[in-house]
């Protein structure tokens, strides 16, 4: 009996460990792809910016339904030569039922991530001195991180 017990302990430790890990890994996924952004944010990349991101866009509480907008929005974001230095990465976490109210506490936003954000979808948090960046990101049906949401720069 004692044996038994010991197996189902034993086994159910390495089960833990493999899903822990697992969830580390995605979350440094996550975290890496944020880091991709930045750097072509730093680079004035707006078309692969474009082509990181998916539709529809949520940006500081509002909705960007065109895919249009979106390829303006980051043309205007790197032809305004924003650079982001200095990055920490302060946490990346899976979305849970209440992650939408930390981009806006709306029927909107909350809409917006029962319908268009998967169980994969993740928070990356980064900062800079002078700011922080909350980047929402999810999976594309290949499997590929797309940036889907974005609020920020909020003063520290």
């Amino acid at each position: 009996m004692k044996k038994i017990a010991l197996f189902w302990l034993v086994g159910g430790l390495v089960a833990l460990a493999m899903v822990l890990s697992g969830c580390v890994s995605l979350q440094q996924q996550y975290a890496n792809s944020a880091e991709e952004i930045v750097e072509l944010i730093n680079d004035g990349e707006a078309k692969e910016l474009y082509q990181m991101s998916r539709t529809p866009f949520l940006l500081d509480g509002e909705i960007i339904i065109l895919d249009n907008d979106v390829r303006d929005l980051w043309k205007t974001i790197t032809a305004q030569g924003a650079k982001v230095k200095n990055l920490v990465l302060v946490e990346a976490y899976p979305v849970e039922d209440k992650t939408y109210k930390r981009f806006a506490d709306t029927f909107e936003v909350e809409s917006y991530f029962k319908n268009y954000v998967s169980d994969d979808g993740h928070v990356v948090i980064v900062e800079t001195e002078e700011f922080r960046l909350f980047l929402l990101m999810d999976k594309n049906k290949k499997g590929d991180k797309k940036l889907i949401g974005m609020k920020g720069p909020v003063a520290l």
